[in-house]
């Protein structure tokens, strides 16, 4: 009863052609209804909002609905994220897609999907109104039909549904300063009740339509936001309407649907404006809603809702080379099958780069002294090594694999982390020789690399042969018998050189000069020299001794990544009053393998004052402390100071944490 009183009332509102013209519709529309009531899957309610976010042109929706694919997240490559909507045939999302129903085509090539979850990320509510006479015609009650308009809004900005969301509201109104990015909906509808315009001298025009459209064009404030514009306009004068066309196409590039809602009497519903207002919405798949002050006005969450959701899932990237790559999500198991427009994205891939981390130059194999057989306990048998992987392109990865080789010949090699350290077994070295070492790494793409080849050297130091090692080389008794029969020997020897007869002259003079020397000369007491001024000869050897380094314990390296955190958690110590760096090994001390470096690069001394200074060795990309470049009578570290060693950083610990170096800001032209 209610439905044919309604009725009668639009009939009486309109006239007689607006009445021909509605049997005419309600004739045609019959049979579509029916066949509307038959398709469970579909939601009864008005044409919403395709897109939550700026699809490519081609993304337009089709009779089965369509698959919106948003631009992948690389931050974490070679694992890929993308976010992906499902729309249906009206534009509602698609709930509960299923992970065996999504494919991830990625080059052409399928590419299994590691993980998927539905998300609701909110909604951008961007209301724009354009003020015009007819908002401010009063009903019997005294309330104007924008007052009714509001209160239809604030009865939804006040459910508690609504304020459970994660949505961010915007208000923009003519000649007004806009509200934007509010969270609170009742935060929201205070400024809308704020906003009374003087209705009987407002200019309508499309400027809030103009500003919410580049609002909506803009990045959201999380991934994967929906976003949908609600336009509260009177008919539009008919200098507009050529304008209006323009919009029309910034709103379909966007991705936003434009939901009217046109105030003002009965008859300003057939004018031209109110026909391209009603055409914004049909093209951009909104909501077109006219309101005299009788009508009951929908809630806004009737198609908002249908924008709410999106889906989020991760991949294992395969790509291997630098350039453009294509990636397309496909969807199965329905009536139709449908896949997403291609997006295209851009990576930088190379190879990660290896290198040894502070190598030694010299081994030195020994055996302990009185050692029966020192070759067969030389130590040390092992030699621990670590290694450094960088990845030139940015995106840190796992490895497959990493690899020693010496001489050309594989020794070690891990297949699971960690894959920087390596332990040499250098039992097998006899004699001393120079040795060349490299270390080759795969990363999970098969992407792979050798570092330069480091020359080691190992020396083997054995002991002088003993008398003990002497006597294991023969029987016990015959070795006794040849130690008594070389006592005797000598022993005959001796006594033979005291007893012999000393004739000459020189002999008489000495025995003569003897006797005349008085009793009462002292004699010296043994062990004494009889010389004045002599000593033994061991006094008057100088052995050279090694002064020990002080502070050089102290003195450490830290190798840093590009956000100055430290790489790995060993330092590097300074053993000696000098430390080089650069890529020759035989020249540096420390082989900095990367580009930029020269062979000889720069120079770490500790002086004899404790002081510890850095100098460059007029290389091309400079040596840096605290990035200001050093000079060519070298800097002075202090503790905690970074150094480059041409974009190479390194941090400088002195054991002196209270010697810190004043911040300096300074300017550099690079010629």
């Amino acid at each position: 009863m209610s439905e044919t009183i309604a009725l009668c009332r639009w009939i009486r509102d309109r006239g007689k052609t607006v009445v021909s013209i509605a049997l005419i519709a309600l004739i045609l529309a019959t049979p579509a209804i029916s066949v509307h009531a038959q398709s469970p899957t579909e939601t009864p309610t008005a044409s919403s909002p395709v897109s939550t976010a700026a699809p490519t042109p081609s993304a337009s929706p089709s009779a089965a609905g369509q698959v919106i694919l948003l631009a992948p997240d690389l931050k974490a490559f070679p694992t890929i994220g993308a976010y992906f909507i499902m729309r249906s045939a009206d534009g509602a999302f698609v709930n509960l897609i299923q992970s065996n129903q999504v494919q991830v085509i990625e080059d052409n090539q399928n590419r299994p999907l590691s993980d998927m979850k539905q998300l609701q990320p909110g909604m951008r509510v961007i209301v724009a109104v354009n003020a015009s006479p007819g908002m401010g015609v009063r009903n019997s009650q005294g309330q104007t039909r924008y007052d009714l308009v509001v209160r239809a809004l604030q009865a939804w900005a006040s459910l508690p549904a609504t304020a459970n969301n994660q949505d961010e509201f915007d208000l923009l109104a003519n000649h007004v300063s806009p509200v934007s990015g509010l969270t609170n909906p009742l935060t929201w509808m205070a400024a809308l009740n704020a906003y009374q315009p003087d209705f009987r001298n407002v200019t309508p025009s499309l400027d809030s339509l103009s500003a919410a459209l580049m609002l909506a064009g803009s990045p959201p404030s999380r991934t994967g936001m929906g976003k949908s514009i609600l336009y509260i306009t009177g008919p539009l004068p008919q200098d507009s309407q050529s304008a209006l066309g323009d919009l029309i196409n910034q709103a379909s590039q966007a991705g936003v649907a434009v939901n009217v809602w046109i105030v003002g009497s009965p008859d300003d519903f057939n004018t031209d404006g109110a026909k391209s207002l009603e055409k914004l919405a049909v093209q951009t798949r909104g909501q077109y809603v006219t309101f005299s002050g009788k009508e009951d006005l929908p809630s806004p969450e009737q198609y908002l809702k249908a924008l709410r959701g999106i889906y989020l899932i991760h991949y294992q990237s395969a790509v291997k080379t630098s350039g453009s790559h294509t990636l397309v999500i496909k969807i199965t198991g329905l009536a139709n099958e449908l896949s997403s427009p291609a997006q295209f994205f851009n990576l930088t891939v190379s190879p990660p780069n290896p290198m040894f981390l502070s190598p030694p130059v010299k081994i030195t194999r020994a055996a302990p002294p009185g050692t029966a057989d020192p070759l067969a306990h030389l130590s040390p048998t092992r030699q621990p090594l670590q290694i450094l992987v960088e990845f030139p392109d940015g995106h840190s990865r796992a490895l497959k694999y990493s690899r020693l080789y010496v001489d050309g010949k594989l020794v070690s090699e891990n297949d699971s982390p960690p894959f920087d350290r390596f332990v040499w077994d250098i039992s097998g070295y006899t004699q001393t020789g120079t040795h060349m070492l490299r270390v080759e790494v795969q990363d999970v793409l098969g992407l792979g690399r050798t570092s330069i080849e480091t020359p080691v050297i190992i020396e083997v130091s054995l002991p002088p042969a003993m008398f003990e090692t002497v006597l294991s080389r023969f029987n016990r008794w015959s070795a006794l018998g040849a130690i008594l029969a070389a006592g005797l020997i000598t022993a005959l020897i001796l006594l033979w050189v005291w007893r012999r007869p000393k004739k000459g002259p020189m002999r008489q003079r000495a025995r003569v000069k003897r006797k005349k020397e008085p009793p009462t000369r002292p004699i010296p007491a043994r062990g004494e020299s009889r010389r004045p001024g002599f000593q033994g000869w061991p006094e008057r050897l100088s052995w050279p001794k090694r002064p020990p380094v002080e502070g050089a314990h102290l003195v450490q390296l830290i190798r840093l990544d590009d956000n100055n955190q430290p790489l790995t958690a060993s330092p590097i110590l300074l053993t000696g009053r000098e430390m080089t760096f650069g890529r020759d090994p035989t020249q540096a001390t420390l082989v900095v393998d990367a580009p930029g470096v020269e062979a000889l690069h720069a120079r770490l001394k500790l002086m004899e004052d404790g002081r510890a200074m850095l100098f460059d060795q007029n290389s091309k990309a400079g040596t840096w402390v605290n990035y200001l470049p050093v000079p060519p009578e070298g800097v002075t570290l202090n503790h905690d100071d970074i150094i480059h060693i041409g974009k190479v950083p390194f941090r400088f610990s002195s054991g002196q944490p209270g010697h810190l170096r004043k911040p300096v800001v300074a300017s550099y032209n690079e010629d």
